[in-house]
């Protein structure tokens, strides 16, 4: 019997990619530089996960150490006036995906709800949680900064679990990452359903889905 049902977030509840690439896009709003804008956000991109593969973390200030990357790459001398609008947007903006919201207050009236979102900068992640207003339909929130612990590795989804009292076997967990979401989530032993967002690629998931409005429906069917 399932009992509970774990969240990621970015790219799972919310589109990250819409208000990332606006904040970041911000940087070369007024530059005289003719820089092609999708080169510049997928490079700004690219930056981020060199950091996390090379363990280079920063915590919350890996925005401003982002910022100073692209901004040297293309030969652009930094101004906390960057950092400054990037953040702005950053940190005040959320897209929820159609739906959500009745979603989870559907879910809430039989499942206990968590969240367990992979994200480094851990500040500036709860304010973006807080500022969603999604918050009220979680019992737990785990952000992989504050406990130590980062998807795939089980133990972050152990971590999860415990602090929901309920076993791993007894929860759903949902996300969009085949590799950080569906092989952790199913490694620690949880059942998996996969968010799909664009391009519809093998999953190891149990189900998937790419409307909200499909997911009530699909949970019944376990």
């Amino acid at each position: 019997m399932k009992r509970a049902i774990v969240f990621d977030f970015d790219m799972t509840l919310v589109d990250f990619y819409i208000v990332d690439r606006k904040a970041v896009l911000s940087i070369i709003e007024n530059s005289i530089n003719c820089i092609p804008k999708d080169e510049f956000y997928e490079r700004s991109g690219e930056i981020i996960w060199e950091f996390y593969n090379k363990g280079m973390r920063f915590g919350d200030g890996i925005h401003k150490k982002r910022v100073e990357a692209i901004l040297e790459e293309n030969e652009i001398s930094y101004k906390n006036e960057y950092l400054a609008n990037y953040l702005k947007i950053y940190l005040n903006e959320i897209n929820i995906f159609d739906d959500v919201e009745e979603t989870l207050k559907e879910l809430k009236k039989k499942y206990k709800l968590g969240l367990l979102t992979n994200s480094i900068d851990t500040k500036c992640q709860r304010r973006r949680i807080e500022i969603s207003g999604l918050t009220k339909y979680f019992e737990n929130i785990c952000i992989a900064g504050e406990i130590g612990m980062y998807k795939p590795d089980v133990e972050a989804f152990y971590e999860i679990a415990e602090r929901m009292n309920v076993e791993c076997k007894e929860i759903i967990f949902i996300g969009d990452s085949e590799k950080h979401d569906i092989i952790g989530a199913k490694n620690a032993g949880m059942f998996a359903i996969k968010k799909d967002n664009g391009i519809i690629n093998e999953t190891k998931a149990d189900f998937r889905f790419s409307k909200y409005n499909e997911l009530t429906e699909l949970i019944n069917k376990i």
